[in-house]
């Protein structure tokens, strides 16, 4: 399409993308995608623009996301896990990039607020001394190992997936997979009432269960969560 002179398209400045889709459902690329990006942003002089905003700073058990592709964006967007909530952004990018950029050609209203870049400096030294991120990787084999048992107890479960601490459980309502709407809202409700918050339902079809809890968490708290959850499955399913 890009090559094409009668696709339509006029000439691209950059590729734009989540590299794990977030709120489309915790999707994960096959491991040759991203860097299949990159190869064609090279070829064609287009800059790569990554939205880690949700993945960014240990979820997916790496610094960033990017590294478990062996690749390397032209522009990087973040915030939220960089002051662990507090109200802080950043875009990351080189020094010729960002140099394009002419004097007050940019600006934000609360740009580099100092209670915010305070907030970013201590929330990355803590992870950096509590080795949250290594800590999140080796709970994630776990967590994916947990899941992936509840997908082959389950039939309700279609598919499991995720990366670190940031898993997905797909629910469907039979083998052609069929999304499971309203069961998805009865897990989450179930849950609830037992001790476990869920973040509403995500996907295209709203029959997703987006699970990223936090980087502290502990087994025992982990453990309960997921038992929660698969007790869940076991009364939708019943009924």
């Amino acid at each position: 399409m890009i090559k094409d002179p009668a696709s339509g398209i006029t000439e691209v400045g950059a590729m734009i993308l989540e590299p794990i889709e977030g709120h489309e459902g915790w999707i994960v690329p096959p491991k040759d995608f991203l860097p299949g990006l990159r190869r064609i942003c090279d070829e064609n002089k287009i800059l790569l623009v990554l939205d880690e905003i949700i993945t960014g700073f240990g979820r997916t058990g790496k610094w960033f996301c990017f590294e478990h592709f062996g690749i390397k964006p032209d522009i990087l967007v973040c915030g939220k896990g960089l002051a662990s909530g507090f109200p802080i952004s950043a875009v990351i990018s080189t020094d010729e990039i960002m140099k394009s950029w002419e004097a007050f050609k940019h600006t934000s209203t609360f740009s580099a607020n100092p209670l915010g870049c305070a907030a970013g400096l201590a929330n990355i030294d803590v992870i950096e001394k509590e080795k949250l991120v290594k800590r999140c990787a080796r709970m994630g084999q776990e967590f994916m190992k947990r899941l992936n048992e509840m997908k082959e107890d389950h039939k309700i479960v279609g598919d499991a997936r995720g990366m670190g601490m940031m898993c997905g459980l797909e629910l469907v309502k039979d083998s052609k997979k069929t999304p499971a709407a309203e069961e998805t809202k009865r897990v989450v409700e179930y849950t609830l009432k037992h001790g476990v918050i869920l973040q509403p339902p995500g996907g295209r079809f709203v029959n997703v269960l987006k699970l990223s809890p936090p980087l502290v968490i502990t087994e025992e708290q982990l453990d309960f969560g997921l038992r929660t959850i698969d007790n869940a499955f076991k009364i939708v399913e019943k009924s």
